[in-house]
């Protein structure tokens, strides 16, 4: 497909749209095929107060269809549905529709929050965020030492995130519903052996349900729950892999809509993917070896070309660098700045909403918290928030509340 109008591609004779679009953000036009796809940034566009894809058949289409649409949040998180279009006309003789039909899509800009929680007390809260600067601190209650957060993420499909738990005693695994950042409910799923670890949580089938990545730390299996809301629905084998294989991220590396699986080896140091077709293991992609006192802090679309690239922390030197991907092709080293062996990055994410993907840091001697904010690769400045006491972690970075900007 093609973008007709829009700051990406103006084609002056459609400066000004013509009846039936009224002046939509982009026209994109097609090829008459079954289907077909296209894409545009954000942060390249201003999006008025009704955002809306409007879908405008032909003469020749009639029937049933629907619009599909991914919504990327520069990490490795989707937001995706579908809308059902209908251009038949109930009753009547003509052959085909002229009607539109419109699918409202919300869309806001991300304000990330952070979950705590106190490894020494059980508490469990939020820093509600503004951009860089702490908001307040909400609190939801306290738990059992034995209970630790696996992940988050709207697992029913509500709008809001939820938090997935796992008792390290008995082996529970269940979630918390939460409603913005107020618990709403327990849910409980199902109970597994202690060599069982969560190695991550996403759409891994591309069903619109959020799936659960395991490995078995013992034997070396690797699988997924495969989910259906909340609930279990089966089980799917992946393979086995040996005990120095770690997963270190997973993420779309290709651009394929498949999640894929970032592995690092910690006896070799070599680094490399699995590509994967949604939960089939498809092929094996070496990248590259580094020294073992190289650690992966996070992967994200730091310099905005549409690959994940990965954030390195050297844990000897302090030094902070990334590798430049081009898909699952390793590109280029870019230096960044250093660091003392006390932080540990905590998460990525478009803090400040400026476009640019930022680095959330902890700092586990002296408690101290804090954002690198970047301009793309290169370190701007360091933006402190508080000091913590010992035993509070950031365990997930995330849009709780779902503010749109202030």
């Amino acid at each position: 497909m093609q973008i007709l109008t829009g700051v990406l591609r103006d084609y002056k004779n459609w400066t000004s749209s013509p009846d039936p679009y009224e002046n939509p953000n982009f026209i994109f036009l097609g090829d008459d095929s079954t289907s077909a796809q296209a894409s545009f940034k954000l942060s390249q566009v201003v999006l008025r107060q009704e955002t809306r894809v409007r879908f405008v058949p032909n003469a020749n289409y009639t029937g049933s269809s629907e619009i599909s649409f991914r919504a990327w949040d520069g990490t490795n998180g989707v937001t995706s549905g579908t809308s059902g279009v209908d251009t038949s006309l109930a009753g009547g003789t003509t052959a085909f529709s002229t009607a539109t039909e419109a699918a409202t899509i919300a869309i806001t800009s991300i304000r990330p929050d952070l979950l705590w929680h106190n490894t020494n007390t059980g508490a469990t809260g939020f820093w509600k965020m503004n951009g860089m600067s702490f908001d307040s601190y909400v609190n939801i209650f306290n738990v059992r030492p034995e209970w630790k957060i696996e992940g988050s993420g709207d697992f029913d499909r509500d709008g809001d995130l939820d938090i997935l738990w796992r008792n390290r005693a008995n082996g529970e695994v269940g979630f918390w519903k939460m409603n913005d950042m107020s618990f709403e409910s327990y849910v409980p799923i199902l109970n597994v052996s202690s060599g069982w670890q969560v190695e991550a949580t996403g759409d891994f089938d591309r069903d619109g349900d959020l799936d659960i990545l395991w490995r078995n730390s013992t034997h070396g299996e690797v699988g997924f729950w495969k989910m259906n809301d909340m609930s279990y629905q089966s089980y799917s084998f992946v393979s086995n892999v040996s005990s120095d294989w770690q997963i270190a991220r997973t993420g779309d590396f290709d651009r394929d809509d498949d999640l894929d699986i970032l592995w690092r080896n910690s006896s070799t140091g070599e680094v490399g993917f699995w590509k994967m077709n949604n939960m089939s293991y498809q092929s094996y992609v070496h990248i590259s070896t580094v020294a073992p006192n190289w650690n992966i802090g996070g992967t994200g679309d730091f310099d905005g070309d549409g690959s994940l690239d990965i954030l390195w922390n050297n844990t000897i030197t302090g030094e902070v660098g990334f590798w430049k991907m081009n898909g699952m092709t390793y590109s280029s080293y870019v230096p960044t700045s250093n660091v003392d062996s006390n932080w540990q990055v905590k998460g990525v994410a478009d803090f400040n909403s400026d476009g640019k993907l930022d680095i959330l840091w902890q700092n586990g001697s002296d408690g101290a918290t804090g954002f690198w904010k970047m301009n793309h690769m290169s370190f701007d400045s360091y933006v402190h928030i508080f000091y913590v006491d010992s035993g509070w972690q950031i365990e997930e970075v995330g849009d709780f509340d779902r503010l749109s900007p202030k």
